[in-house]
């Protein structure tokens, strides 16, 4: 599939990474375009059919960089850099049919703010990430968040869960 822009989304960047839903369809995020130009959610299926599932509007967040991932409960959880209810960014979770529900929205306090990597799910079923200034988390896919650790600065890459039960991160 090649974006067109606006209204169907343009440039989905690096970090940015994709996930796979239940249904076999690739589910992704633009960082611009959509309707209201601050980013889009979209799937495409295997054969190429687009169809744009949510744009951004600063409320519900935007600037997707990211990426998504497949949580256990077959919703797709992603990160946007900016805005929410705090204008910091914020997590959140979206069905294959659409409808998207922010779950946690920092604060740029003790929680950081500004999130660029992806999420990564660990078979605890919460979700890790790394958010700015250097802050690693958890969140759990009803919101709860817990803050794990203090990190030298932000991250551009996703967190690795390794066989030893430790998370790693550059």
């Amino acid at each position: 599939y090649d974006f067109p822009g606006k209204p169907a989304g343009c440039c989905p960047q690096y970090p940015s990474v994709m996930a796979q839903g239940r249904d076999g369809d690739l589910y992704g995020i633009t960082t611009t375009g959509g309707a209201n130009n601050v980013g889009s959610i979209f799937r495409v299926s295997p054969t190429g059919a687009l169809t744009l599932l949510f744009s951004f509007d600063t409320t519900h967040g935007s600037t997707p960089i990211g990426g998504l991932v497949l949580g256990v409960d077959g919703n797709i959880y992603g990160t946007a850099e900016l805005g929410g209810a705090h204008g910091f960014g914020n997590i959140f979770k979206i069905t294959p049919l659409g409808v998207l529900t922010v779950i946690y929205s920092f604060t740029g306090g003790n929680d950081g703010g500004f999130p660029v990597s992806a999420l990564i799910t660990s078979s605890d079923g919460n979700f890790y990430g790394t958010s700015h200034p250097g802050i690693a988390f958890k969140v759990s896919p009803t919101g709860v968040f817990t803050a794990l650790a203090k990190i030298p600065s932000e991250s551009y890459g996703p967190l690795l869960f390794a066989k030893n039960g430790s998370y790693y991160g550059v």
